[in-house]
């Protein structure tokens, strides 16, 4: 069967173009004869059981719903049982491999870094960083090298510094600054040529009541600057979770602490972004629930789509959400079944990668209990449907998106959208 371009059927009915400069002539009526008639209904009718017959070749629309299939890698003997796993840290493209910081307890306690060889294999080695440094707080590559974020304690302050490697086994200390106490270090980039690290300085170090973050960037991991804002009122009682760069905005998530209120008894986190334009001082933004009221719990990660940004997090007991199109108005996004996150908080949101735009995966900590729970969402985060069992912590690729899972059965994963 042919197959009937529908615009050369337009002109073909139309027959050829008597169109004029003047206006249209509505005395002359041309006669339409019944063969004329006969010959039209005849294409029209080609056409029609052509359409017909294309329509039957195309594959049949699927059923499943809009998500993300899970495929576990195909070499997982490398990675330990769940049991013997405390956690993953990081995940990250370095040489041009896959990079994964983790810490396994058995048959001792030790940070050991997982990487691919490009042929779906991997390989594991033990890593000793430098003391004080936390790859929890996060990793992050800048060209060959390899940061990581660290605070060493002394008797009367904190010593704040940068670690670098190229290879995992040599390390070079870079410092920053000093703090009176600490209570943790995070630190990121935007796959630029800058880094930014936070600092929660407290000046009890039995307490993070009033504690303030500070915050440094660079763009050679060598010389550091404070920014501007940074030890503010605006950061007093805030907790990062996340530091995230998107082009010249340094955008942190996390939550502002509150403290018991002895006319309400109120107290707790609030989930809150925070943003520095181009270098310019901090502003806050604390993250609403569905009735605009600020919500209570944590944003744990952020990423940029073709839009805006899209948070994630617990809050109030839920899976929680959030999208804007400038970093200043935020909405709530719609969670189709939001798994309640129980008393260890896993269910929470913690990652969130986009694949393609207006594509996300968020995936969850996970546990025994509740499963690794992840969520994807089409249209730049505004709603969310649960998308299986999958990887604990995500990563976006110029391929794809991939992930590596906590919980049995350990090991990498690849998300392949629907």
């Amino acid at each position: 069967m042919n197959h009937i371009d529908p615009s050369t059927l337009a002109a073909y009915v139309a027959g050829p173009d008597r169109s004029s400069t003047g206006a249209p002539d509505r005395r002359r009526r041309r006669r339409v004869t019944q063969p004329a008639i006969v010959a039209a209904a005849f294409v029209m009718l080609v056409a029609g059981l052509a359409w017909v017959d294309q329509v039957r070749r195309q594959p049949a629309p699927s059923t499943a719903p809009p998500g993300w299939n899970v495929i576990h890698a195909d070499d997982d003997a490398t990675f330990p049982p769940p049991d013997d796993l405390l956690g993953i840290a990081a995940l990250l493209e370095w040489h041009d491999e896959l990079l994964v910081v983790g810490a396994v307890q058995a048959p001792d306690q030790r940070n050991v870094a997982w990487t691919s060889t490009g042929d779906g294999r991997w390989v594991d080695r033990t890593i000793d960083f430098p003391d004080g440094c936390d790859p929890w707080g996060g990793i992050v590559v800048l060209g060959e090298e390899l940061a990581i974020g660290c605070v060493r304690q002394d008797l009367s302050s904190s010593t704040v510094s940068v670690a670098t490697t190229q290879d995992l086994d040599t390390w070079t200390v870079h410092q920053i600054g000093s703090v009176s106490s600490s209570f943790g270090v995070v630190i990121g980039s935007g796959g630029n040529s800058t880094v930014s690290l936070a600092v929660l300085e407290a000046a009890d170090p039995n307490t993070t009541q009033g504690a303030r973050l500070r915050v440094w960037a660079s763009d050679d991991l060598t010389s550091w600057a404070q920014v501007p804002g940074s030890g503010d009122g605006v950061f007093t009682d805030a907790f990062a979770q996340r530091i995230r760069l998107f082009g010249d905005d340094i955008v942190i998530v996390g939550a502002v602490n509150t403290w018991s209120d002895a006319s309400t008894g109120a107290s707790g986190p609030i989930p809150a972004v925070w943003v520095s334009r181009g270098g310019t001082p901090f502003s806050r933004r604390l993250l609403p629930d569905e009735t605009g009221r600020t919500a209570g719990g944590y944003a744990h990660d952020i990423a940029a789509t073709d839009d805006g940004y899209v948070a994630v997090g617990g809050a109030d007991g839920l899976t929680r959400a959030w999208f804007s199109e400038d970093l200043d108005t935020w909405g709530v996004g719609v969670v189709t079944d939001p798994d309640p996150l129980g008393p260890s908080g896993a269910g929470a949101m913690w990652t969130v990668a986009a694949a393609d735009g207006t594509d996300l995966v968020a995936t969850s900590v996970g546990d025994s209990i509740v499963g690794t729970p992840t969520w994807s969402s089409r249209d730049d985060g505004h709603t969310w449907q649960p998308a299986g069992d999958g990887p604990s912590i995500v990563l976006s690729l110029d391929d794809g998106v991939v992930g590596v899972r906590a919980t049995a059965p350990v090991g990498p994963w690849q998300l392949e959208l629907r």
